[in-house]
């Protein structure tokens, strides 16, 4: 949290008090699915490039990157 914005450390306490918990995923398949289903309307819409599930995959499991994931109260990625 120390490395968030204002803002950014904002709006995660409102979610929290909404109910919804942040996690560090150590399995991240079914988080990647969600990922790329939220994001890939993102890219499409401002022209971006939308990187690859094996890049993605490969920086996970370098440590070069990650995995996090909100869950609401019901326990529904978000």
């Amino acid at each position: 949290m120390e490395n968030f914005g204002p803002k950014s450390r904002n709006m995660v306490r409102k979610a929290r008090e909404y109910g919804t918990e942040f996690r560090v995923t150590t399995e991240p398949s079914q988080d990647l699915d969600a990922f790329f289903s939220f994001y890939k309307p993102i890219v499409e819409r401002l022209g971006l490039q939308l990187p690859s599930r094996p890049l993605i995959e490969k920086m996970l499991r370098s440590d070069d990157l990650l995995c996090l994931a909100a869950v609401d109260s019901t326990g529904c990625r978000l």
